[in-house]
């Protein structure tokens, strides 16, 4: 009796240990990222100078969460996540960090409860939950606050997948509608999981294996069966798709880039995304796209990836995880890959979240099934914990390099020291940290790499040369925005203030002239005017626009005093004609 009491408390180790074991290594781990601050790029738009977040929870704020594109996405889910961090923890960083590094090692321990319940698999489950709590890759997604939309998502995909299991095995209305609600709540945190439906397609093949069972796959019509099945899920992941993209219409999605680019592109990325999972070095926050590819580059990659196909394909019976785990791969990344561009970037750290379990599915699956001999379960331990360790260090490492905006900019322009896009980017954070100096280096590098240069970059650089008593400088910055943008009231009106300085007096009128027939009601650009024309001894035009100044605000101090001293200044001229 004691022998079978203790043999039950061993069965039951596994059961607990191993998820325990993968949360305290996994918050280990991170525990790092409790000490980075915000990171401008995106920090700002989502938490701390978000005026609808820093309300807290409200109805006016739920109503905003449901409601709102902010950013270029409908993730309602993730802006009620964000908002209970800030009633929570206020404006500190660290507790929005400790909210990520949590849901992170929980979403390790769903996974390998999600492998285990699909496989049966044990150690194998715990080596892929492992790997992928700890590869350097989960940086991004867990260390950027902004990236509450990952890890919240993949918590109820994985959800989402577990309940899908258990409803593939015996199917219910209940099982289907817990799947449905966990799948539309994860999409509301994140759409990268309109896929899921295709996904549950793949786990259909492996290892649910419910193609080749006769009493689910009738007489080769288990395909049309599969997407009858599954045609709700569908129907809600193009209704979220269609959502995305009419949220994406900000200045930061770029709908023009040649579908010739994009494709390239994507065919780089993916093989790009095998390197860094494999070998994660020279990691960065942007990977900015290149104008144009190697054709060479392009088809060596293209070749890989058909080679990889064609050996999954040939292997699918003897070895099916690989076709799966591929599949899963391709299919997980494909809203990610830029075949419909957003940003700047070609390829993104955060990308591989979902994707790269596909990966570890193809690793754990091909690994040794029969039973080890106790010196080789110790040497295939020893390599895991290695392995493991090895990329612990890295992602500690790796965290470092997200410390604040700073450091982030600095290391992502140390691995790509070429691009010009970095050192603009850099450029900006070094503006907002007062350091105009560096910027101005920055920016000027900038142009020196690629001269035709984007209208933000040089109106960047007018403003940074301003700020350190540059002022031709600046005003020929700001001249060539004016060019470009003469539609715009503001920056007709700096360029005109700035030439007044500096006294040339035609840019000024041009400019000025321009501002107050873009916005005729404005008193600013009247008065403006009105100043320049009475500099350059036009009193009759001065007088003109300071009295357009009075009808749009009567009895406006300034305007008074200056057609008074014009009155004082014509009434000899006047008098004498």
């Amino acid at each position: 009796m004691l022998f079978s009491h203790t043999m039950r408390h061993r069965g039951r180790l596994p059961g607990i240990g191993i998820p325990l074991a993968i949360v305290l290594w996994t918050a280990l781990v991170f525990t790092r990222a409790l000490t980075c601050d915000y990171i401008h790029l995106d920090d700002s738009a989502y938490v701390f100078n978000n005026p609808d977040l820093q309300r807290g929870m409200s109805l006016d704020g739920l109503r905003w969460a449901m409601t709102t594109f902010h950013a270029g996405m409908w993730i309602p889910l993730t802006w009620l996540s964000l908002m209970f961090d800030r009633m929570l923890f206020g404006d500190a960083a660290w507790g929005y960090h400790l909210t990520n590094v949590l849901m992170h090692a929980v979403n390790a321990v769903l996974l390998y409860r999600l492998l285990r319940q699909m496989t049966g698999w044990q150690w194998r489950a715990a080596l892929a939950a492992a790997l992928f709590a700890l590869h350097p890759l989960r940086v991004e997604s867990v260390v950027w606050i902004t990236e509450r939309k990952d890890v919240l998502s993949m918590l109820l995909g994985l959800l989402a997948m577990s309940s899908y299991v258990s409803y593939a095995r015996a199917p219910t209305w209940r099982k289907h509608v817990l799947t449905t609600l966990f799948f539309v709540l994860g999409l509301m945190a994140k759409p990268m999981l309109v896929m899921l439906p295709v996904m549950f397609i793949v786990l259909d093949f492996w290892p649910l294996r419910r193609w080749s069972n006769p009493t689910t796959a009738r007489h080769g019509r288990w395909l049309y069966d599969s997407l009858r099945e599954k045609g709700l899920w569908l129907a809600i992941s193009l209704l979220v798709s269609g959502i995305t993209v009419r949220a994406q219409t900000g200045e930061n999605y770029h709908w023009d880039s040649p579908m010739s680019l994009r494709l390239t592109s994507a065919v780089v990325a993916y093989v790009h995304y095998l390197g860094i999972t494999l070998w994660p070095r020279n990691l960065a926050v942007l990977y900015p796209r290149p104008v144009s590819w190697p054709a060479w580059e392009v088809g060596l990659c293209l070749l890989m990836l058909l080679i990889i196909t064609g050996v999954c394909v040939a292997g699918r019976r003897r070895w099916p995880w690989l076709l799966a785990g591929w599949l899963w791969y391709l299919g997980a990344m494909a809203p990610m890959i830029g075949i419909i561009q957003s940003g700047r970037q070609y390829m993104a750290d955060r990308f591989t979240y979902l994707p790269g379990i596909g990966l570890l599915l193809m690793l754990v699956g091909s690994l040794p099934m029969g039973p080890l001999s106790m010196s080789a379960s110790r040497r295939a331990g020893a390599v895991a914990a290695v392995v493991l360790i090895a990329l612990s260090l890295s992602t500690v490492h790796q965290i470092g390099y997200w410390r604040d905006a700073e450091t982030a900019s600095r290391r992502a322009l140390a691995v790509t020291p070429g691009d010009w896009r970095l050192h603009v980017e850099r450029a900006r954070v070094l503006i907002d940290l007062g350091r105009d100096t560096e910027a101005v280096g920055l920016l000027r590098r900038a142009i020196d790499l690629h001269p035709r240069q984007s209208i933000d970059t040089i109106e960047q650089l007018g403003l940074a040369c301003y700020r350190l008593r540059d002022e031709h400088q600046a005003l020929d910055c700001f001249r060539q925005v004016a060019a470009a943008m003469p539609n715009d009231t503001q920056r007709q009106l700096r360029a005109g203030v700035l030439a007044r300085g500096l006294g040339e007096y035609q840019t000024a009128l041009t400019c000025l002239r321009r501002s107050v027939t873009l916005a005729p009601r404005s008193r600013r650009a009247w008065w403006e005017l009105g100043l320049t024309l009475k500099a350059v001894d036009r009193p009759a035009e001065a007088a003109d626009a300071l009295r357009e100044v009075l009808r749009l605000q009567p009895e406006d101090p300034d305007a008074t005093r200056a057609l008074a001293e014009l009155a004082a200044t014509t009434r000899p001229a006047t008098d004498n004609p």
